[in-house]
């Protein structure tokens, strides 16, 4: 795993009734990170709970499911964003194809 912080974000154009499987198709790469991450805690506990703790290497397996955690977080939040647009974008169009109409409501003064 890398120790560089720099992150890049790539952006391109898919049809709109591609969004929600290329969405659960970030989401699907990520389930396996999750699995690695138990792994490095699992670690830590144990190196921590034995009878001769390398306390070194209890700290990397922490540090090391941390930065798992903030890159899940980050792919999480922008298939979140993703989402966000998506919806916005088919509210607007529904906005579009069928107005509303407008409601105002009129209170009685006794």
């Amino acid at each position: 795993m890398s120790e560089t912080n720099n992150r890049v974000r790539i952006s391109f154009t898919v049809d709109m009734d591609e969004v929600p499987a290329r969405v659960a198709e970030l989401v699907r790469q990520y389930e396996d990170p999750h699995a690695e991450i138990e792994r490095s805690l699992v670690g830590a506990v144990t190196e921590l709970t034995s009878t001769q703790p390398n306390y070194r290497t209890a700290w990397e397996s922490i540090d090391e499911a941390r930065k798992r955690m903030m890159r899940l977080d980050l792919i999480l939040q922008d298939c979140q964003e993703i989402l966000n647009d998506f919806q916005s974008v088919l509210l607007g169009q529904n906005a579009l194809a069928e107005p509303v109409e407008e409601q105002h409501t009129v209170e009685a003064n006794d």
